[in-house]
């Protein structure tokens, strides 16, 4: 399958003092600029008297001119920057350090009665994510035996990098197929994040998302299975 995930040229561009000599004459105003290794906040700004100080994650100084002029943009309050920025983040991911303090805290539990989600995950991430997902993998909690109207199988926590899958899916009934296709979309989920549309709205299952959704082997299969038995 041709790659559709994004990419980046990992040659570094810039140094500290050049970068924020460029954001100042970008933004025209004096600028002080962090360099942080932050896994949560890439990139930030407050005003400090004259100054404008900028938190940046490390991956900026290997920012290409056009984000760095997106940058600027957005220091000066153009929103239209972020489509820019933001993209440049997604296709940076894996120059963010593994969340592993926030993983830690969570108990993580993988191997269920049915299905080993370790393994899953990692045979999706090696033969259609290019091993680009750092996310740690749990079942959730035990299914308590109630009728529910909407039923939530898989979900995607940002903060602590966590993938969960629903015990309702560690059942003799739930293919591994389907466990598969849940885990993938939980996948995608992470390394394409959340993207913003120029409008400003959030886009979580955006034109990028849905094609590559459908490039998982059993998706036709997976979506029959699951209207069958959850919709």
């Amino acid at each position: 399958m041709a790659s559709a995930l994004p990419s980046v040229d990992s040659a570094p561009l810039h140094t500290p003092p050049s970068l924020q000599a460029r954001l100042g004459e970008l933004a025209r105003c004096p600028i002080l600029l962090v360099i942080t290794d932050n896994t949560t906040s890439m990139l930030s700004f407050r005003s400090l008297g004259g100054t404008i100080q900028v938190r940046a994650h490390r991956m900026f100084l290997e920012a290409p001119e056009g984000v760095v002029e997106a940058v600027g943009r957005m220091i000066c309050g153009d929103r239209r920057g972020r489509v820019a920025v933001q993209a440049f983040i997604r296709a940076s991911r894996d120059r963010i350090r593994p969340h592993e303090h926030q993983a830690r805290r969570a108990t993580l539990r993988t191997r269920g009665r049915q299905h080993d989600l370790a393994e899953i995950r990692a045979v999706l991430n090696a033969t259609l994510l290019e091993n680009r997902s750092q996310a740690a993998v749990t079942w959730g909690r035990e299914v308590r035996r109630v009728r529910v109207r909407q039923v939530r199988l898989g979900w995607y926590d940002e903060r602590r990098n966590l993938i969960g899958l629903s015990r309702r899916l560690d059942a003799a009934d739930v293919p591994r197929y389907f466990v598969e296709y849940v885990m993938f979309h939980e996948m995608l989920h992470e390394v394409l994040g959340i993207r913003e549309r120029p409008d400003g709205r959030r886009e979580i299952h955006g034109r990028t998302f849905k094609f590559l959704e459908q490039t998982h082997p059993d998706f036709e299969r997976a979506r029959a299975f699951e209207k069958r038995k959850w919709r």
